[in-house]
C-alpha cells in the first residue's frame, strides 16, 4: 500500500501431478505416463503404472471418461478467461497441470495406441475396461489447471482480435498462417482445444511435420483424420467442430460446454 514503493509477488502452486501429457521426441507423440512411485503413493499399489509403456511403439492416452473429466475443466477455464477478455493463445498438454498423478496403466483410466498403425486404427488396452464414475474422479481431487500465460493477451470484446502467431504451431489454427490482418481470439483458442482433445484421446497431434512450413501447409489445407475405433461418435463430432478450417464455423468454447459429449455420462 506504500505509494513510494512497488513490489511484484510471484505466487506458485506446487501440483504433484505434473503436466497433463509429456512430449516424446522419439515417437513424436504425447504420453500421459506418470512416475510410478507417485502413482503408488497417491492411488495405492493396486493402481499399476508399468514402465514398459514407455516403448517407442506405444503411448498412453486417456479413456473418454477421464478425458472428459479433465477437458471439461480446461474448457471451463478458457470460457472464464474469454468472459474476462483474455485469450490464452497456447493451449496444449504442456501448459495444463494436474493436482494428482495419472494412474494410466490401470484400464479404468487409459487405453493404449499402437503408433505403427497410425492413423488408420487405435488399439485398446489389453485389460478389460472398468467403468470410472465421474463422482469418484471429483471426490479424489483429481483435477486439471491451466497455466503458462506468457503469450496470453487482453483483447477488446467481443472479438478479441489477435495480430500475431505466437504459441505452438501444432496447436495454432490455419487463419494465423494465411491472413495479414488480425484473427479472432476466441476461435483461435477453440482450435487449440480441438487439438488438445484429439491429443488426449490419440496421443498424436492431428497435424505434424518436422519442417514448420510443411506443418503450416497441412494445417491450412489438409482435413483432420480421426483414427477408427479410438473415440465415440460424440467425441469425434466435437473434435471436428473445434477443427473447422473456417473460424466463423468453428464451435466456440462457451457453446462447447453444452455439446453432447461434454454432458454425456459414462
Amino acid at each position: 500500500d506504500d505509494p513510494e514503493e512497488e513490489r511484484l509477488y510471484a505466487v506458485f502452486e506446487g501440483l504433484i501431478g505434473g503436466q497433463l501429457m509429456t512430449w516424446q521426441g522419439r515417437s513424436e507423440a504425447y504420453t500421459a505416463l506418470s512416475e510410478p512411485a507417485a502413482v503408488a503413493r497417491h492411488w495405492g499399489e493396486t493402481v499399476r503404472n508399468d514402465p514398459t509403456f514407455t516403448s517407442s511403439h506405444l503411448t498412453v492416452v486417456f479413456n473418454e471418461v477421464v478425458a472428459r473429466h479433465l477437458f471439461r475443466q480446461v474448457l471451463a477455464g478458457i470460457v472464464y478467461l474469454h468472459e474476462l477478455g483474455f485469450i490464452h493463445k497456447d493451449v496444449k498438454p504442456d501448459n495444463i497441470f494436474l493436482t494428482l498423478p495419472v494412474p494410466v496403466a490401470d484400464a479404468r483410466f487409459a487405453h493404449l495406441m499402437n503408433l505403427s498403425s497410425w492413423p488408420s486404427q487405435v488399439g485398446r488396452s489389453a485389460a478389460p475396461d472398468v467403468p470410472v464414475h465421474p463422482a469418484m474422479l471429483s471426490q479424489s481431487g483429481f483435477s486439471a489447471k491451466l497455466g503458462d500465460f506468457n503469450t496470453a493477451m487482453a483483447g477488446v470484446q467481443p472479438d478479441c482480435l489477435v495480430y500475431d502467431a505466437e504459441g505452438t504451431q501444432q496447436f495454432t489454427p490455419p487463419e494465423c498462417f494465411c491472413k495479414q490482418r488480425g484473427v479472432k481470439g476466441k476461435p483461435r483458442d477453440a482450435w487449440s482445444l480441438g487439438v488438445l482433445l484429439f491429443t488426449m484421446l490419440f496421443g498424436h497431434c492431428p497435424f505434424w511435420a518436422e519442417a514448420a512450413i510443411q506443418l503450416q501447409l497441412q494445417i491450412i489445407h489438409e482435413d483432420v483424420i480421426v483414427p477408427r475405433g479410438g473415440a465415440s461418435a460424440l467425441a469425434e463430432d466435437l473434435i471436428r467442430l473445434f477443427l473447422r478450417k473456417d473460424p466463423q464455423e468453428r464451435i466456440v468454447p462457451a457453446t462447447a460446454l453444452d455439446h453432447g459429449w461434454m454432458t454425456a455420462l459414462p
